[in-house]
């Protein structure tokens, strides 16, 4: 699943760049502009979070693999919640390392249907 959307700051994306390859592991070959590992799959129960970013200031948040919340309520409704909690977790954090805001306008969820039926 991927959300894609806009960071909003007068920062050059150069300064951008230089805060989230601080905080974060670059990833080369993954984009065709940057990408950062923002979650390990160990920390996120065999998930991994990738946050791409590009110097027009577009961006992405890829969620990588299987986010599995089911253990900690059966409610589908909690199961949404719960997604959406980690998403704003995580894109707070990335916010906050960066010094930035980031505004997500849309999801592709079609990336992570090929593993459903699994």
């Amino acid at each position: 699943m991927s959300l894609a959307g806009t960071i909003e700051t007068a920062e050059e994306y150069s300064t951008i760049r230089l805060g989230l390859c601080r905080a974060y592991e670059l990833l080369h070959g993954i984009a065709s502009d940057d990408a950062f590992l923002v979650r390990q799959p160990e920390e996120s129960g065999g998930t991994a979070m990738v946050f791409c970013a590009r110097p027009d200031k577009s961006c992405a948040l890829l969620i990588l693999g299987r986010l599995d919340l089911s253990r900690e309520r059966p409610n589908p409704t909690d199961l949404l919640e719960n997604l959406v909690k980690t998403v704003a977790k995580c894109v707070d954090e990335i916010s906050e390392r960066a010094g930035v805001t980031i505004r997500f306008q849309v999801m592709q969820p079609e990336l992570a249907m090929q593993d459903f039926d699994s």
